[in-house]
């Protein structure tokens, strides 16, 4: 309702919906239901007064850290962001500065920040990214953090690009901070790699850096001074760090790439069968690239095994199948295989389960088989052969007769006689029978 009146209100009315509302934004941002509303009316303002009286009623610092770490609150911080000119949302952008630290470790502090990151200009943003930069190993390694030192990775690239476009000169204030970034990480690339938060960082580092800042991360990652090899067995016996490597030697220039396949060969053998063979493909791959050759015939095939020969025979076997699954994998492919799919081919391929008057419903599936093969007849008493239990096609058993019709149909019984059967609301008509009383079969 009150989203409603947002709409169809007029501005003297939204003026005085927002004045009497101002002691109460933060409370209401906060809720689940309320924050809606209030995004409502952030979208709706449309006056520059409208605008101060709606920040002048959550730029206290308490609210506004309130709102920026709540899960419902933090959404009306974006809809302010997006709605409002950014001279306007300057209490917004100083405490972010105030309080980035508090903000990087919080999971909605986080989308705030990176959203003030992303609206800042380049002298802003280097400000800010000098700040949390000081802190960088520590947030490097912070479950939440080191998608903010990512996210300045990114933003420092689209800042040069922009520059380089705006025909800038390269200064401080472009808005690029990967080269303080580089400086602070530097020496520390071996250690970040086998961390789980951290190794995230090297990777985007590896992938988009540039070529020099590649070569210095690679030549880190190698440790030539160590003849041993000890760091980089190491990260390949990392769960992280095997990852990085992978990355490393995807990047590498042709010098350093085989650099660095004759520092990972001599370690291949203490590695997993699984991780050798995959480091093995992925040299062979690489090698092909510095040489020039096509890769089409690149990666030796997957060896195929007959598991079939294997144990227990089994057609159509896939290994982490149930035995269930292969069997109606089987039954599937055999119908397939088959000219039509009536109920004929259906009885020939599944065989219902021998009628025995002491297990009930074993007659079910034979009588819904044969009833989709051929619809119901009405006969009558007349019919019957009183010398033969079985009779013609679309004759069935007289009631009085003590005869076992199932008794004629074996498992390898390679047609069906067509047997009618009375159709729904019908009888069989028995002149011996009195007519006061209802037959029962």
């Amino acid at each position: 309702l009150c989203q409603k009146l947002i709409e169809k209100c007029n501005e003297q009315q939204r003026d005085n919906m927002l004045e009497k509302l101002a002691n109460h934004f933060s409370h209401i941002s906060c809720d689940r239901q309320g924050t809606r509303a209030v995004q409502k009316i952030v979208g709706a303002t449309t006056t520059h007064r409208q605008q101060e009286v709606f920040m002048s009623s959550i730029s206290r610092e308490s609210d506004l850290l309130r709102l920026m770490r709540d899960s419902n609150g933090s959404h009306v911080i974006h809809a302010v962001l997006d709605k409002f000119p950014l001279s306007m949302v300057t209490p917004i952008f100083n405490l972010a500065y105030k309080t980035c630290y508090k903000l990087a470790v919080h999971q909605h502090g986080l989308c705030v920040l990176k959203k003030c990151m992303t609206l800042a200009k380049p002298k802003d943003f280097m400000n800010l990214s000098e700040k949390v930069l000081l802190k960088v190993l520590q947030l490097v390694n912070d479950q939440y953090g080191n998608y903010l030192i990512q996210h300045i990775i990114d933003r420092s690239i689209i800042n040069k690009q922009n520059s380089t476009q705006g025909d800038r000169k390269e200064s401080d204030t472009n808005g690029d901070a990967i080269k303080p970034l580089h400086s602070k990480l530097k020496s520390h690339y071996c250690g970040l790699s086998r961390q789980k938060f951290s190794s995230n960082v090297v990777e985007k580092c590896l992938r988009v850096g540039s070529t020099d800042w590649q070569a210095d991360i690679i030549e880190e990652l190698m440790d030539r001074r160590n003849t041993s090899g000890t760091s980089v067995r190491q990260l390949l016996e990392d769960s992280y760090g095997n990852y990085v490597m992978q990355n490393a030697l995807n990047v590498a220039a042709p010098s350093q790439a085989s650099a660095l396949v004759g520092l990972i060969k001599p370690q291949l053998n203490a590695l997993r069968k699984s991780i050798r063979k995959k480091w093995e493909r992925l040299i062979v791959q690489k090698m092909k690239i510095i040489a020039g050759e096509p890769l089409s015939n690149g990666t030796p095939p997957k060896q195929q095994h007959n598991w079939s020969n294997q144990g227990k025979q089994r057609n159509n076997y896939q290994r982490g199948r149930s035995s269930r699954q292969n069997q109606g994998q089987n039954r599937r492919n055999a119908n397939k295989k088959s000219n039509n799919g009536n109920a004929v081919n259906f009885i020939q391929q599944v065989y219902p389960d021998p009628y025995n008057p002491n297990v009930p419903g074993t007659m079910q599936p034979l009588h819904d088989a044969m009833m989709r093969s051929q619809p119901a007849q009405i006969i009558t008493p007349s019919q019957f052969h009183p010398s033969s239990q079985m009779h013609a096609a679309g004759q069935l058993h007289h009631p009085n007769m003590q005869g076992n019709m199932m008794a004629h149909f074996s498992p390898q019984t390679t047609y069906v006689q067509q047997i009618g059967y009375p159709q729904h609301g019908q009888m069989y008509l028995d002149p011996q029978m009195s007519s006061h009383v209802s037959p029962s079969y």
